[in-house]
């Protein structure tokens, strides 16, 4: 199961791309329906990859990645999915 960067038009990625460059935090939560799960995905991961597929590389990012590598966002206090948690930590 990979995340395919097609889920992602242009446009958002640029807009993300923006709000790095200012200095905001720039990120995707990603769900995965297979595992139930969501994580964070930070635009500097995204950035690696949509500038590699440019240059042939792969155009999706492994679950490996996002298990590894990324934070997942779980429920908490009553929110649905509490990511300041998952930025902060």
């Amino acid at each position: 199961m990979n995340f395919t960067t097609r889920s992602i038009h242009l446009h958002q990625y640029e807009l993300l791309k923006s709000w790095q460059r200012k200095g905001n935090v720039a990120l995707l939560i990603v769900y995965f329906k297979i595992h139930n799960k969501y994580y964070l995905l930070p635009f500097e991961t995204l950035q690696e990859v949509w500038e590699g597929q440019e240059n042939g590389d792969r155009k999706s990012i492994a679950w490996e990645i996002f298990e590894n590598e990324c934070k997942q966002v779980v429920s908490k206090d009553g929110y649905l999915l509490h990511y300041l948690d998952a930025i902060e930590g």
